[in-house]
This record gives structure tokens, C-alpha cells and sequence, in this order.
């Protein structure tokens, strides 16, 4: 993803009544990954990925933990700049509710920590 050599900090409202900062906006030509714990939604994930699309990044690929989306997810992923989203399936769910995502299977790590655990 890289950092820009600018100081420049900007304040973002995701509708939310959060601020999330981010320094530097130097996103041309980037592949850029947005690492979020759960999508539900997928409403701030999509404005994230507009939002970077629109100051240049190349390609903005979404990386979440658990699946817990809602219907409405399907439309705002679908609808959205995001090039592809990656899923673990720690949460039972069905993954398939969009042409972006990909599942990845968690079963061999955690078998494979729990083997090394007994």
C-alpha cells in the first residue's frame, strides 16, 4: 500500500458520527487493502473504497474476518468500487451473495494450531 510523504491529515464522517484520520493521500496508481473485522452492511466498506478509488488507488481489495452482512450488502458491494472482497468463513454464512467475494477456508490453520496445542 505504501505511505505518501505528505503530512497532510484529513477527517472522514462515514455516516456514522465517527471520524476515522488518515494521514497522507497519496493513493495513485495503488493497490490498496482495507482489513475490517465483520461487514454487516457493507456501507462504510463501500465509502472506503469509493473514497480511495476517487484520489487514484489502481485497485482496492477488502479483507474481512467474520461475514455477518445483511441483505443490503449484496446491493452496496455490488454497486461500489471494490474489485474484490475476501472472506474467512468463521461465521456460517452464505459468501455467495456477490460475483466479488472469495472464502477462504480457515480449517487447516486452526487444525493445525490445535494439533501443535495437544
Amino acid at each position: 500500500m505504501g505511505t505518501s510523504n505528505k503530512s497532510s491529515e484529513e477527517k472522514i464522517d462515514f455516516h456514522t458520527h465517527r471520524e476515522h484520520n488518515y494521514i497522507g493521500d497519496e493513493f495513485k496508481d495503488r493497490e490498496l487493502i482495507i482489513i475490517d473485522d465483520m461487514i454487516k452492511t457493507g456501507e462504510t466498506l463501500c465509502f472506503l473504497a469509493d473514497w480511495l478509488k476517487k484520489r487514484g488507488g489502481e485497485k482496492v481489495l477488502a479483507f474481512i474476518y467474520h461475514d455477518l452482512s445483511q441483505q443490503i450488502a449484496k446491493q452496496h458491494v455490488t454497486n461500489s468500487s471494490i474489485n474484490e472482497v475476501v472472506l474467512l468463513n468463521t461465521a456460517n454464512s452464505d459468501s455467495t451473495w456477490c460475483e466479488k467475494i472469495v472464502k477462504l477456508s480457515t480449517s487447516k490453520v486452526l487444525s493445525k494450531y490445535i494439533g501443535e496445542l495437544i
